[in-house]
């Protein structure tokens, strides 16, 4: 605020005050002088380079006859207040945010839990029946049903867990230095199974060696959600193409499918989790959006952007980037 010496005896031209300021001040105490009461309002202008906000209150002073003689206008500086009000709400938006977030979370889980654990309960009961029966074909195939809605039920905790670490700061963030390209070729390599079976082809255009400085676990869950994102949404005897170069400071990853495409409506909300939703993939696969969003909070734990292009029924590309080094 300004002193007090440079404002006694100043008009409001004189202390800098803009002209819709000014005007507003003559709208004011016109209203005083048609009310003939006090009027108090708040106002801001640029003192200097900083806004600063004030509250005043205009109160008439009449003489023996009820005329009024002059206003006494007290003036009051708020800008500290208005801040605290300012950080207050945003506090508050942010926290309803949050609640949001966990509610629409909670609700995927919870509906999307049910699935697996269903059919793990149902197939149970159908492998009892089938060893009574000695039909020990049918209770290799049940058995491998089962241990594939298993995986699907612990992904999706798995999801769950990291999600709130993340939120409640508690998720371990360890960057190191570490070569990609091996950790790429690890995550091909998991993957080439789900691959041979809807005959889907995965190339890799990478060079020798390239090092990242990144949280390796982190990295390794992000590379396993895109390359299965892929995989689900690309028919068979598809293609799939992982690439990494570097770009000056930082390291860009892609991965590139022929597939089904996104929607652009879609597309926008890819990594949004309040209007996150489940689609199905061509051989009718459940997935819940969830493997985006962390993958969103990963990339940018380390200061990299992850974003997506598509083209429906010519495929998806998916983008994310990393630093090379600590600096």
């Amino acid at each position: 605020a300004l002193p007090v010496e440079q404002i006694i005896g100043k008009t409001n031209q004189e202390l800098g005050m803009p002209a819709e300021s000014i005007a507003f001040f003559a709208e004011m105490r016109e209203r005083v002088y048609t009310s003939r009461q006090p009027v108090e309002f708040d106002f801001s202008y640029s003192v200097g380079d900083e806004m600063r906000y004030f509250n005043t209150r205009m109160i008439p002073e009449f003489d023996p006859d009820g005329n009024i003689v002059c206003l006494l206008s007290i003036s009051r500086d708020i800008t500290e207040r208005k801040r605290m009000e300012e950080a207050l709400r945003k506090s508050e938006t942010e926290l309803r945010e949050l609640n949001d977030q966990k509610d629409k979370f909670f609700s995927i889980i919870a509906h999307d839990l049910r699935n697996p654990f269903n059919s793990i309960r149902g197939l149970s009961t159908l492998l009892t029946d089938q060893i009574k029966e000695k039909d020990y074909e049918a209770v290799g195939e049940y058995a491998m049903l089962i241990e594939q809605s298993s995986e699907k039920a612990l992904d999706l905790l798995k999801s769950l867990m990291d999600w709130s670490l993340a939120q409640t700061g508690r998720m371990d963030f360890n960057p190191e230095t570490f070569e990609l390209t091996g950790l790429i070729k690890d995550n091909k390599m998991l993957l080439d199974i789900i691959a041979d079976q809807k005959g889907i082809t995965i190339k890799k255009n990478l060079p020798h060696e390239l090092t990242v400085y990144a949280d390796k676990p982190m990295i390794n869950t992000v590379l396993r959600n895109l390359i299965s994102n892929a995989l689900k949404f690309t028919r068979q005897d598809g293609e799939i193409t992982i690439s990494a170069e570097k770009r000056s400071k930082e390291i860009l990853i892609s991965v590139i499918d022929n597939g089904i495409g996104i929607v652009p409506d879609r597309l926008e909300k890819l990594f949004r989790l309040a209007e996150s939703s489940s689609t199905s993939g061509t051989n009718n696969e459940k997935g819940t959006g969830l493997g985006l969003i962390l993958c969103k909070e990963f990339v940018e734990n380390h200061g990299g952007k992850i974003w997506a292009e598509s083209e429906q029924e010519k495929g998806s590309a998916f983008y994310f980037t990393l630093p090379c080094d600590a600096s």
